[in-house]
């Protein structure tokens, strides 16, 4: 979160005193050289003390602050150290009670300032541990739009030697066609999807020319089933060449576009860099390690980012697949761990939209109690009467606000009736036989127990009448459906 409206000329002096990884902060005008100096002092005092008291990982962390920061997601320095340092200047701010203008909320601006006062040791800790194993983690972005490319920390030192403008050399590739589809120009919403490979150019001439042609791999030959882009030309290759369809990238050098820090060919345990810090950290610090705490943000911090990111992502099941483990207490601290880690950067994204993935876990927490709230509200026994599973599932992946108006709406309505009603309901009831009948002290006690005034199941009624269930339950349904309640008289 940079301060607002920086003197950017006045900035400028004194800047030889910055530390090269914070100088991004003043020369694009986050910051001025007087606040990039209190960070600096800042960061370096806390990064000394970290080391000194943990030396068993000093190895990893200093690794870990080299991290280059390529791409839209970090724009506050080419290196690790400048979003940490930036962390702890968002922790300074909210122990004064300063919050970023885009968090609008109050609740939730007061819950965050609290937080970090009660908590502000681990969340200092937690700025220089969450991003340790992002060396471990690394993947290449290249500019040409193909696949990720999964990279170890010796394949980043290689690239880093050759200088800037950062490249990666893209193997070549042999992929198998399992479909393509069209497009003209750089828009995507005329694209068509060819059901048969043997497609003549003419089919597709009235969009722009048809010129770029999508090829589309098999799921197992690449980290995921990406679109790869050929020309027109390319295809005609392919197509000359007889089925089943190949194609072959050639190996070659591409810019690199920008850098992520997540395996997914490792899976969300192992590939996440949150997930390997924390384990690396239990391992070499044994009863030494940060308490527990600091472990659960430093685990949990990229959960946010990875499931939360698009902007209707805030369901209440997603909710639940990702923190139903975790006490309200927890998640105010995950929360607030994340607050930080946004705010501790800058990104292409500028105001709200840059803690999109914040706020979507919020309202997807929201959404979640909300739900709960009603189904303890509801007796066990009517639960499924009153949220029937498809209007259940429904609520769980609404990936919108949900209101108590909107969960009411979905709730099957209570019916209420007097016991005249039920009354006359069950005196009419004539059977084949005299023993069908229901009799008066039978009614009495079937009264009695839909006098409480709570929901109540017909069943409960119905049990009094034993054989005459099935027989009297048609009279009782005739006044109305599961579960009502009866009005006093």
């Amino acid at each position: 979160m940079a301060d607002e409206n920086p003197q950017v000329p006045e900035a400028q002096e004194g800047i030889e005193k910055v530390d090269p990884t914070l100088a991004d902060l003043v020369q694009k005008g986050h910051f001025d050289v007087t606040n990039v100096l209190a960070i600096q002092e800042r960061y370096q005092k806390a990064k000394a003390e970290l080391l000194q008291k943990y030396p068993e990982v000093a190895e990893d962390l200093e690794r870990s602050f080299q991290t280059p920061q390529i791409g839209p997601h970090h724009l506050e320095g080419k290196t690790l150290e400048s979003h940490i340092a930036l962390i702890l200047h968002v922790i300074e701010q909210l122990d004064r009670g300063e919050v970023d203008e885009n968090i609008q909320d109050p609740a939730l601006r007061q819950l965050l300032v609290d937080t970090i006062k009660k908590h502000k040791a681990e969340f200092t800790e937690y700025a220089f541990l969450h991003d340790m194993a992002k060396p471990d983690r690394m993947k290449v972005i290249p500019e040409d739009g193909n696949e990720e490319m999964e990279i170890t920390w010796d394949d980043w030192l290689e690239i880093q030697a050759q200088g800037e403008p950062y490249s990666v050399e893209v193997p070549e590739l042999k992929v198998e066609v399992k479909g393509l589809a069209y497009f003209a120009g750089t828009g995507r919403k005329n694209r068509l999807i060819a059901k048969d490979l043997d497609v003549e150019k003419e089919s597709i001439q009235h969009l722009q020319g048809g010129e770029g042609v999508v090829l589309n791999p098999t799921k197992d030959q690449l980290l995921k089933d990406q679109e790869l882009f050929i020309t027109w030309e390319e295809w005609g290759d392919i197509k000359t060449k007889g089925e089943p369809y190949t194609y072959v990238r050639p190996a070659k050098k591409v810019p690199i576009k920008s850098l992520g820090y997540y395996h997914q060919s490792k899976g969300l345990e192992d590939g996440s860099h949150g997930n390997v810090a924390a384990r690396v950290l239990s391992e070499k610090l044994g009863d030494r390690q940060p308490n527990s705490l600091t472990l659960m943000m430093v685990r949990m911090h990229e959960t946010a980012f990875q499931k939360f990111a698009k902007k209707d992502n805030m369901s209440a099941q997603l909710f639940e697949e990702n923190y139903k483990d975790f006490s309200d207490e927890d998640m105010d601290i995950i929360l607030t761990a994340s607050y930080v880690d946004f705010a501790g950067t800058i990104k292409a994204e500028e105001g709200a939209a840059a803690y999109t993935p914040l706020l979507n876990v919020i309202t997807a927490r929201n959404n979640y109690k909300l739900i709960n709230r009603y189904l303890e509200s509801c007796p066990d026994d009517l639960r499924e009467s009153m949220f029937p599973d498809k209007n259940l599932n429904k609520l769980r992946n609404a990936n919108k606000k949900l209101t108590q108006e909107g969960v009411e709406n979905t709730r099957t309505k209570l019916k209420t009736y007097t016991a005249e009603e039920v009354r006359d309901a069950l005196l009419q009831a004539k059977g084949k036989k005299d023993t069908d009948i229901v009799t008066p002290d039978e009614i009495k006690q079937v009264v009695a127990i839909l006098a409480t005034g709570e929901p109540v199941n017909l069943n409960d009624a119905g049990r009094v009448l034993r054989a005459k269930l099935k027989f009297t339950m048609s009279h009782l349904i005739n006044i109305g459906t599961d579960p009502f309640v009866l009005k006093p008289e």
